[in-house]
């Protein structure tokens, strides 16, 4: 009875919202096996047979190995559902197909993912092309290295402006341990060194995802649109995206201060986020890791409309997106996917909720109803 008083709590978490990423990788585990073995589902399980249900994750989950699966999982993300809101109940699809890697099939028209491009502008006019096969660069004591040890620049300049193009994404090590993970199409400037400065100051276009090495006596500022972030040592994301309208700044740990260009300053604590536009500055309380998931290598989407999908998949995969149905882009949908997927196999998803069809032709993606 207590695993089964367990099992319907962890059910009411998921569907509820409420549940942490170890928790839904549990729930999702075992409707990806159920679905593996008994094909597509109906809908999710009513109270009448959650009870039973429940049980038999509780029995699958504790077994032997299972939380090494669980790890896998969570990296590759690949997807267990999306949800169209506006349904009767939480309509689950689901094909074999999309569990595969996405290289072990043809696709007549496909876009492959992106990947580790950037290129690093010097404040000397150079420029360097940094390789695809390394995972990062690291700036120490005014000299440039790959994270794996080997050697880009013995003299840098004064400053360095890491960026990436759409499709691209770079992880990198500021000169005093900061780790910063840039998105597509975003750029940051730094300072070849802190150790000279009264503040560690950087400035962001784009996206990117902090884990700020704490220092009281030097604070480390990040400029974008509109606005000041101001921390010691904490762990938050910055989407400062020019063509998004606003600036969303979202924190994990420790504490934050917001100096926009108007009003007031705001201080920030962990799981909520502030919106900066043209109305003024909000702050909401969220689940963080709808908005880190970028960074860990798959898309999460919760109540998202489908104009802000496709926004972020045509920067990632780098291509245009069209409507023939614009009343179309504030339908709203749930659901995770692995970054890593072609593109071929994002659309199918989104299709599979029987509300879009989405055409690759060439670059363009045509976004139109289902018939």
């Amino acid at each position: 009875m207590e695993k089964q008083k367990k099992g319907r709590e962890l059910l009411r978490r998921y569907l509820s919202g409420e549940s942490t990423e170890q928790e839904k990788l549990r729930v999702e585990r075992f409707y990806l096996s159920q679905f593996k073995e008994n094909g597509l589902p109906g809908q999710l399980p009513d109270s009448n047979v959650k009870e039973e249900l429940w049980e038999q994750i509780n029995n699958r989950v504790h077994g032997v190995g299972k939380w090494k699966f669980f790890a896998q999982w969570y990296r590759v993300a690949a997807v267990l559902a999306f949800l169209l809101i506006g349904t009767a109940a939480a309509i689950y699809y689901l094909n074999n197909r999309h569990l595969q890697h996405s290289g072990d099939t043809a696709h007549v028209a496909d876009i492959a993912p992106g990947k580790n491009r950037a290129t690093l502008h010097l404040s000397d006019g150079r420029q360097i092309a940094l390789s695809q096969e390394k995972a990062g660069i690291k700036t120490e004591s005014g000299s440039l290295t790959y994270l794996d040890g080997s050697e880009l620049e013995k003299e840098l300049p004064a400053y360095l402006t890491l960026s990436t193009p759409r499709g691209g994404q770079y992880h990198a090590i500021l000169p005093d341990g900061t780790k910063v993970w840039l998105n597509a199409s975003s750029s940051l400037t730094y300072s070849a060194t802190f150790e000279t400065d009264q503040v560690r100051k950087v400035k962001l276009q784009g996206e990117a995802y902090f884990e700020v090495v704490h220092n009281p006596s030097m604070p480390f500022i990040v400029e974008s649109d509109g606005q000041q972030v101001k921390v010691l040592g904490t762990s938050f994301n910055v989407q400062a995206y020019e063509d998004d309208g606003s600036v969303k700044t979202t924190l994990l740990e420790g504490s934050v201060q917001l100096n926009p260009s108007t009003g007031k300053n705001v201080i920030l604590r962990p799981g909520e986020q502030a919106i900066l536009n043209e109305s003024g500055m909000r702050v909401q309380k969220v689940n963080v890791e709808d908005f880190i998931a970028w960074k860990n290598g798959y898309f999460m989407f919760n109540s998202e409309t489908l104009e802000s999908i496709m926004t972020r998949l045509g920067r990632w995969y780098d291509v245009q997106v069209e409507y023939a149905d614009k009343a179309l882009k504030d339908r709203a949908f749930f659901g995770s996917v692995s970054r890593y997927e072609h593109l071929s196999k994002v659309l199918e998803v989104l299709e599979a909720t029987g509300a879009v069809n989405l055409e690759i032709k060439g670059k363009t993606v045509t976004v139109s109803k289902a018939n």
